[in-house]
């Protein structure tokens, strides 16, 4: 019988096929078959639990039938059991179609577990630390590979604290933080919260609740505030000290709540904590800035330490909220990514880094900032379900999800500004985490009269619904029908006496909570693995670059090299100068080729906000029949003026970004022009004089404004009731327009003011470039041997630790009895 080989590794995320040639396998080129092309390690990383029938039958056609073919598998042991029980659901799919072509599985090749793996990669990143720690030459190679060793050190550190982190994303209507809830089995998140004043929630398992935050006024350092539960007093109370009106502001929540169950204490603190202003004020209030940082005893039944983050919702217009989920996909390690989507608001305007995280789903998920984020295995949760009827949500699910970038985001013209994201090929979970969370607080006996409620009017519909049924494990079919068996098996044994277990279970939660369980127990590790993997590479990388700058500089004759290195410390940094210099004299001047259209339309926003204003303003009743109503009817109009205000303060934290990305796009292209012009300089040194970071936009300091702050109720019932209505209606009106006035001012101004100094910041960083440079390159001539010797040892590493990443891939390649 002819044989074929499958090899597949869980950490490098490959597949590998090979054929059987007189006793002899060998390796199948991707490109040989159109069938197995998709599975090249060039299209992305390959996960063997999201295969299903169209695999096998890419298997089929690569290798023309497989009747009397047997596949030999290469893997670890807990992937060869998948393997086994996917082969087997494919054999019975291919006998209810009537083919009689089913698939022999053969030999088993058993590969070292990950944890074996795990503990080489980590010896591997010891050994080539201590290597280049020992051998390398005292310079800027040195130098070079301190600072990335500090990114291992940091990633090495991340990892072993044992933690699996769950991010939660999605918009604000999604029910992240009623997600959370539920899996936690208590409500003490805030729900419902206003988006300008979201905040990022870390949440970990602890006996004992605590909350702790940073509190900062203006730019000062700022101090923790750390607040314990007392089972004695039956509150939360501080155990650090703060800033006096801070504190008095938290004790009085802490007082008010005091003999509550305990939950719903967590909850009005998370609440009060959460109102707090994210950013400086002008009147010099203190804010909240990171994250809040919640310890909670957690339902979830597992010995792994989860850690959850609950992040802003991706649509916000805020660019606060922005920079916090930024943050918090930055310290994810081990983790995995949970998209929460709204069913009938499944299409819309992403932010950059959900889009990013995306589109890069296939590619290598780990970096230098030490994210570790395992895109291959997100689940994507189809949240409130229970609000929809089966076929609005058939509707939802039955086109690919159109995703946009924003603008600003947009570093390269050439790229994709929107995408498809089809959810067809993804794990998806339906889950009304309502349901759920009623269904855990009916056990617990913490139901409130909203969740009695739901209970009496939703739960018989919800459990009859069963909406795990509809869940999807991308393409494999028979991890999808394995997830749905275990919880039609797990609702069968709660009876129907049981019906908080039932509720649980039919609301979907119980399959993500198993799945969730399943990922940080069979293939976190994994994931640790692979990122600790990449930082190794990553370190290696940059001693390698450095040493192609000392080659450079070895090619140089000493009169030519000195002349190079003068000419990029005077022209070229004189010529970046200038650049700059004429580019901030043309944003003073507002020069029109400088000034995105995005401008005009912040003016045209304030324009319409006015006219919508006045409209407002004019339906003041003309006669006063009743004086009492006079407050109420200028409260709701106040409000709606209010809510003009903060679309223009949204409309421009959104569009503030554009502007100045596409001004310091401008500048960029003009400084790389002028660099280009040194046509004698050779092309390594230019690039690495062009390799400058994206420029980052930082937060808006203007504060919003309300219209409640100059006119409020009692004098609009005072001038209704003793003068001309006609004064008190132009009186408001002109608030209006001032208060517009000045914001639309302020925005001109911080935009003139940002550019200015990021413009300052881009030149000082294509600046540094040539100095690090030309000090390689000096640092070469003035002490040659010196320079020469520092190459030659940091080569000699470099092959070292080269052959160790070689040995380790044959390692990790080489079956436990080869």
């Amino acid at each position: 019988m002819h044989k074929i080989m499958i090899k597949y590794h869980p950490v490098k995320k490959e597949i590998h096929f090979l054929t059987d040639d007189n006793g002899s396998f060998n390796e199948v080129k991707y490109t040989d078959s159109p069938a197995l092309e998709e599975y090249s390690p060039e299209n992305g990383e390959f996960l063997l639990q999201d295969q299903g029938y169209s695999f096998f039958d890419n298997l089929q056609e690569a290798f023309l039938g497989l009747q009397n073919t047997e596949i030999v598998f290469k893997g670890t042991k807990i992937d060869y059991e998948d393997f086994q029980k996917m082969v087997a659901n494919y054999n019975r799919h291919q006998e209810r179609e009537g083919s009689e072509v089913k698939l022999n599985l053969g030999e088993f090749i058993e590969l070292p577990d990950v944890g074996a793996i795990y503990d080489e990669i980590k010896s591997v990143a010891g050994d080539t630390v201590e290597l280049f720690e020992s051998e390398l030459s005292e310079g800027s190679t040195k130098d070079i590979f301190r600072a990335r060793k500090q990114k291992l050190d940091d990633k090495v550190t991340d990892i072993e604290q044992d933690n699996v982190n769950l991010c939660f994303v999605g918009t604000y209507s999604s029910g992240k933080s009623t997600f959370i809830n539920a899996i936690i089995g208590a409500k003490i998140l805030p729900e419902k919260i206003r988006p300008e004043t979201a905040k990022m929630f870390r949440i970990k398992h602890a006996e004992l609740p605590t909350v702790n935050f940073l509190v900062k006024t203006n730019n000062d350092a700022g101090s923790v505030a750390s607040l314990l539960w007392s089972d004695d007093l039956n509150k939360f109370q501080f155990t650090t000290n703060i800033n006096d009106g801070l504190k008095g502001q938290i004790d009085k929540v802490c007082q008010k709540n005091a003999g509550k169950p305990r939950h719903e204490q967590m909850r009005s603190l998370l609440n009060a904590i959460n109102e707090m202003p994210n950013s400086p004020c002008e009147d010099g209030v203190c804010f909240v800035e990171g994250m809040i940082d919640v310890r909670y005893p957690m339902d979830i039944q597992s010995d792994i330490n989860f850690t959850f983050y609950d992040t802003p919702g991706t649509d916000s217009n805020s660019s606060e909220h922005l920079r916090i989920l930024k943050d918090a996909l930055a310290q994810q390690t081990n983790s995995v990514l949970i998209v929460m989507y709204e069913p009938v608001k499944m299409d819309g305007k992403g932010n950059s880094v959900l889009y990013d995280l995306m589109l890069k789903s296939q590619a290598d998920s780990s970096n230098e900032d030490g994210v570790t984020i395992d895109l291959s295995r997100s689940l994507h949760i189809v949240n409130q379900v229970d609000r929809y009827g089966t076929t609005e949500l058939r509707d939802a699910l039955s086109k690919p999800i159109r995703l946009s970038k924003n603008v600003q985001d947009v570093i390269d013209e050439s790229e994709e500004n929107e995408f498809e994201y089809d959810l067809q090929d993804k794990r998806v979970f339906y889950v009304s985490s309502k349901a759920a969370y009623c269904a855990r607080a009916q056990k617990k006996g913490i139901c409130d009269l909203d969740d009695e409620e739901f209970i009496e009017d939703s739960a018989d519909k919800v459990i009859k619904r069963k909406y795990y049924r509809n869940n999807h494990m991308a393409d494999a079919e028979f991890d999808t029908q394995e997830v749905i068996e275990l919880s039609d098996a797990q609702f069968e044994q709660s009876g129907s006496d049981q019906v908080s277990d039932q509720l649980y279970i039919a609301s979907g939660m119980y399959a993500v909570e198993r799945e969730i369980i399943k990922y940080a127990e069979k293939y976190a590790l994994a994931v640790k693995a692979k990122g600790l993997y990449d930082a190794v590479l990553y370190m290696m990388d940059g001693v390698e670059d450095e040493c192609q700058v000392i080659e450079e500089a070895k090619r140089l004759e000493k009169e030519d090299l000195l002349a190079l290195v003068a000419k990029l410390k005077t022209d070229m940094i004189a010529d970046i100068n200038q650049c700059t210099e004429d580019f901030k004299k043309d944003i003073k001047a507002k020069k029109p080729e400088i000034m995105p259209a995005e401008i005009s339309l912040i003016q045209t926003k304030v324009t319409n906000a006015s006219t919508k204003a006045e409209r407002q303003i004019n339906k003041l009743p003309r006669i006063v029949l009743k004086p009492e109503k006079i407050g109420e009817k200028n409260k709701a109009i106040m409000e709606n003026l209010n809510d003009y205000i903060h679309e223009v303060d949204a409309f421009y934290l959104e569009k503030r970004a554009t502007i100045l990305q596409q001004q310091m796009k401008v500048l960029k292209k003009k400084i790389e022009s002028k660099i280009a012009e040194y046509k004698e300089i050779d092309n390594s040194i230019i690039s690495k004089i062009l390799k400058i970071g994206d420029t980052t936009i930082p937060t808006s300091s203007i504060s919003s404004i309300r219209m409640s702050d100059y006119i409020n109720s009692e004098k609009a019932l005072w001038i209704f009731t003793t003068t001309d209505k006609g004064k008190y209606k132009e009186e408001v009106f002109g608030e209006f327009l001032a208060i517009t006035g000045r914001q639309h001012k302020a925005y001109l101004k911080e935009i003139d003011s940002v550019a200015q100094k990021k413009a300052e910041e881009m030149a000082q960083q294509f600046i540094e470039n040539i100095f690090r440079v030309s000090e390689t390159l000096e640092h070469t001539q003035e002490e040659a041997y010196q320079a020469v010797r520092e190459q030659a040892d940091a080569l000699r590493c470099l092959n070292l630790a080269k052959e160790k990443i070689a040995t380790l891939e044959e390692r990790i390649w080489r079956g436990i009895n080869e």
